[in-house]
C-alpha cells in the first residue's frame, strides 16, 4: 500500500522566530546564519513524526515567510497533531496556527511533466582525506574545476557545473531535466550540531546556496515518489533539497 504523502505550508513570523531561535541558541547573536537548522530543530519539537523532510523556507519580504515541505502522513492527520494544546514556545514562532496540508499524488504518471522549483546544496563529498565530515564537503563547481586541471581540459563554467549536478541527481530518482535556470547562486554558512567526543558541538559550514528553477519530465514513477521525499542533494532535513511542483511552464 502506497504511503500518503502530504505537502504542507507554514507562515510563520520570520523577525518572531530570529528572536526566539537566538534565544535558543540554534542561531547566533549576529542573526546572519542560515535559518535551516534552527527551523529544522523547531519543527521536530513541536510536530515530531510529522515534520516535514525536505522543506524549504521562502521569505519574500522581510518579517515574512512561508515553510513549505513534505510529510509522509494524510491532510487530516497533520493538521491533527498541530492543532494538540502546544505548550512550547516554538508553536508560536513558527506560526503553527497557520498550518495547512495538502494531498499529494499516490501515484506519478511516467512521461509527465512539471515546472519546478529547489533550493540545492551542490556539493560532493572530498576524497582526498577518506573522511566524511561536513567539514569536507566541496563545492561542486571546485570540484569540477579541479578534476578538468587534471585532465588537462577546459575548466567548465560554474553554472554548467551545478547543471550537470543537477541532472544527475534528479536522474537517480526517475527525472529528466528539461531545462533549468539558476534563479540565485551565492554562498551561504550554515549551521550544524554534530556529536563530537560524545558531546553536540555548534559548527558553521560555508558552501554553494543555489536556487534551480525549470522543468522536468518524470521517466519512472516509483522512483519519483520515492525521491521527492528524500530531497534533491544533501542538507535536506535543513531547508534543502525541497523539490515543488507546477504546471508545466510556470517556470522555465
Amino acid at each position: 500500500m502506497t504511503t500518503p504523502l502530504s505537502l504542507i505550508r507554514l507562515h510563520p513570523n520570520a523577525t518572531t522566530f530570529v528572536h526566539w531561535a537566538i534565544e535558543k541558541g540554534y542561531l547566533p547573536r549576529r542573526g546572519d546564519a542560515d535559518l535551516g537548522y534552527a527551523l529544522h530543530a523547531a519543527l521536530k519539537e513541536v510536530l515530531g513524526d510529522f515534520a516535514p523532510r525536505p522543506f524549504v523556507f521562502q521569505q519574500p519580504r522581510e518579517g515574512e515567510g512561508a515553510i513549505l515541505g513534505y510529510v509522509r502522513a494524510k491532510p487530516d492527520a497533520i493538521t491533527e497533531a498541530a492543532g494538540l494544546p502546544a505548550i512550547h514556545a516554538s508553536a508560536d514562532a513558527l506560526g503553527l496556527q497557520t498550518i495547512e496540508a495538502h494531498a499529494m499524488p499516490e501515484n506519478w504518471r511516467t512521461n509527465a511533466r512539471f515546472s519546478f522549483e529547489v533550493r540545492t546544496r551542490p556539493i560532493v563529498r572530498s576524497r582526498d582525506t577518506g573522511r566524511s565530515g561536513p567539514n569536507h564537503e566541496v563545492d561542486v563547481a571546485a570540484w569540477a574545476a579541479r578534476r578538468a586541471e587534471e585532465r588537462s581540459e577546459s575548466l567548465p563554467a560554474k553554472e554548467d557545473a551545478y547543471r550537470e549536478w543537477l541532472a544527475a541527481r534528479l536522474d537517480f530518482h526517475g527525472v529528466r531535466l528539461i531545462s533549468a535556470q539558476l534563479v540565485s547562486m551565492r554562498r551561504t554558512r550554515v549551521l550544524r550540531r554534530p556529536i563530537i567526543g560524545g558531546h553536540r558541538r555548534v559548527r558553521e559550514i560555508e558552501g554553494p546556496d543555489v536556487l534551480f528553477r525549470g522543468n522536468l519530465e518524470i521517466t519512472n514513477g516509483k522512483r519519483f515518489a520515492e525521491g521527492i521525499t528524500c530531497g534533491i542533494g544533501r542538507h535536506t532535513a535543513f531547508g534543502f533539497g525541497c523539490l515543488l511542483l507546477a504546471p508545466i511552464g510556470t517556470w522555465g
